[in-house]
């Protein structure tokens, strides 16, 4: 009998254009564990991680198994060798099926990166799946020796792997985000801490991928880094990060229905991650703190879609998590791939944030930062209606495109001015600000990545940080006079940056008096997608990775920020910027936000045409 997958499919409704639209979906998010367990799955345990259906044998702890596999017994074996194959209901006897040498057998492989040579006509234990199909035993046992032969050199991963409990499940302090994101711990149900506060990215990926190795380059991965094997404990008094040892990563299989053309298929791609947006899940205790989705067109085509809780990585993360998989996935498959580089961990950051916080650096920043606050309030802008506290969130996004011709404009007036776009847009973003509210101070977030030191590029964890950039609209003649301005508060901010709690400690109540007592109105922050190097579209052990970087569907009920609106803008490299803003429903309408946008673009519009005119009233 031969095993195989048995992926969820996937049929979206289509239009009677032919288009295909996201109303009608059969697949849903796994649930993962929980503490309380499901209506499905009382107990709380967690799916397979291959997502395969197996039909289980009991494995007989009263007899040392082959060498090269368990030794499995029917419920009623008294010790003997009788097997039974659950293929047709009927107990066969065999005798010791492992040493046939003219018998067909297959490869198993488990979560643990495990191999067994089983006989091809027994059924697949629970807890095993099938590697390398039915075959003569000489190639079967090729097969694992060439997987051994080439696995990933063990100088960090096995070290990890072979790290003592209890120096894995050890104490380690916070970081200064982490502290910071303490701070809005609404239980374990909701906020930060809750299952909606997720980060998610995915890629298409062309080349063959085999489902083994892939849930084995995960484990690699969640061994790799620390950030997602962490629990924070709220402890009242003192809470800290505990570190615990690997563990496997839930692997979902889903088929994607065929389509005809490439543009077809990319469409389909960013549909199906707006899906797992949609009804992603993953809450801060449930380890690791990583989900996977291989979402197939065929063999050679597939979507991959990374999922993780917001307190174990940031948008800057997800690219280091993607590139690691690959070179992992190639390391393991014996494919070209170049080296891991040496990682720095969440716990050796935290470390570094509490001696750098004592140093001299960090005593003139916070004066700068006490200084240039002073006397400022945070820029804030009315709701449609009273915020609800009291209730969850349903968080939104509002997604536009801002055309190549636009772009191209921003990105001229920014070489002119010895800036970067980003600084053309969020000049942009301040003048909005300032007409719709009238304020000419203007103390408004835009989002770093949180790593000042160069060391921890390859950090994953929850590093990004908020920088509160204070900006005077008044007396600037022109668009450009602004720009101007605001690129001398941002590059002024950058050489300061320090963690946005330590900053708003230092500073006067009033800076944030406004986002904390006024129920009708909230911060919106700012940020320009960013990423590591190399992680647009690589190519990796024969295999091409390409971000899905154009989601353009305005979608309800997505995964949650820890507050306000967020305001992100990329850079595409076809030319033109994708946004988007997140924001709660319940707080505002969709018409809205839209007005926001649109006000947005034509500011941007009348400013990139004329920047050294009078600026637009």
């Amino acid at each position: 009998m031969s095993s195989s997958t048995s992926p969820t499919r996937w049929t979206p409704t289509r239009s009677t254009a032919g288009a295909p639209t996201s109303s009608s979906w059969s697949w849903r998010w796994p649930t993962g564990r929980s503490r309380n367990g499901t209506a499905a799955d009382p107990k709380g345990r967690r799916p397979s991680p291959h997502r395969i259906t197996l039909r289980p044998l009991r494995v007989d702890r009263r007899e040392e198994g082959p060498p090269c596999g368990p030794s499995v017994v029917t419920p009623g074996d008294r010790g003997g060798n009788d097997r039974l194959d659950r293929a047709n209901g009927n107990e066969v006897a065999v005798s010791n099926p492992f040493e046939d040498a003219d018998a067909l057998y297959r490869v198993l492989v488990n979560s643990e990166g495990q191999y067994s040579l089983w006989p091809a006509d027994i059924a697949v234990p629970a807890g095993w799946a099938t590697a390398h199909d039915a075959d003569s035993r000489k190639n079967c046992l090729e097969y694992v020796e060439a997987q051994w032969a080439d696995m990933r050199p063990d100088s960090l991963v096995q070290a990890q792997r072979t790290r003592k409990a209890d120096d894995a499940s050890a104490r380690r302090p916070l970081s200064a985000n982490e502290e910071f994101m303490c701070a809005f711990d609404r239980g374990d149900d909701l906020g930060v801490f809750g299952p909606r506060g997720i980060v998610l990215a995915g890629w298409r990926v062309r080349g063959q991928l085999d489902v083994a190795t892939v849930q084995l380059a995960l484990d690699d991965v969640v061994a790799r880094h620390e950030a997602l094997r962490t629990t924070i404990i709220r402890d009242k008094d003192a809470p800290y990060a505990r570190v615990s040892p690997p563990s496997p990563v839930a692997l979902t299989v889903v088929d994607l229905p065929s389509a005809a053309g490439e543009a077809d298929r990319e469409c389909l791609a960013h549909e199906f991650l707006d899906e797992v947006d949609r009804h992603g899940r993953l809450g801060s205790t449930e380890l690791p703190l990583l989900r996977a989705t291989l979402a197939r067109f065929d063999e050679d085509d597939a979507v991959f879609v990374l999922v993780t809780n917001h307190l174990a990585s940031d948008g800057w993360s997800m690219h280091v998590l993607m590139r690691d998989f690959a070179i992992c996935y190639a390391t393991r498959r014996g494919l070209p791939a170049p080296e891991l580089p040496v990682t720095r961990q969440l716990g050796e950051y935290a470390h570094w944030q509490q001696e750098v916080r004592n140093s001299e650096s960090a005593a003139i920043a916070r004066e700068y930062w006490q200084d240039t606050l002073s006397g400022g309030e945070m820029l804030i802008l009315p709701t449609d209606r009273p915020r609800r506290l009291d209730v969850p969130p349903v968080y939104s996004v509002y997604r536009f495109v801002l055309d190549q011709e636009l772009a191209g404009a921003a990105t001229a007036l920014a070489k002119s001015l010895h800036s970067s776009p980003f600084m053309v847009l969020f000049a942009c973003f301040n003048l909005f600000l300032h007409r719709r509210t009238g304020v000419t101070d203007i103390v408004s977030p835009v989002i770093t990545s949180g790593r000042t030191e160069p060391g921890f590029e390859d950090t994953v964890g929850t590093l990004f940080n908020f920088l509160p950039i204070r900006t005077d609209v008044s007396g600037c003649a022109s668009f450009a006079d602004l720009v101007r301005r605001t690129r001398a508060s941002l590059l002024e901010a950058y050489s300061y940056e320090l963690p946005f709690g330590e900053i708003i400690a230092k500073s006067e109540p009033e800076l944030m008096a406004g986002p904390i007592m006024n129920v009708s109105s909230v911060v919106s922050a700012f940020q320009i997608s960013q990423f590591p190097p190399e992680t647009g579209a690589d190519d990796i052990g024969g295999l091409r990775f390409s971000a899905l970087r154009r989601r353009l569907k305005s979608l309800v009920d997505v995964s949650e920020i820890p507050d306000g609106n967020l305001w992100e803008l990329d850079l595409h490299p076809d030319g033109d910027v994708v946004g988007v803003v997140k924001y709660n429903s319940l707080d505002f309408d969709l018409p809205t936000i839209a007005a926001m946008v649109d006000e947005y673009r034509e500011l941007l519009l009348a400013s990139l045409k004329s920047p050294d005119a009078a600026l637009p009233k």
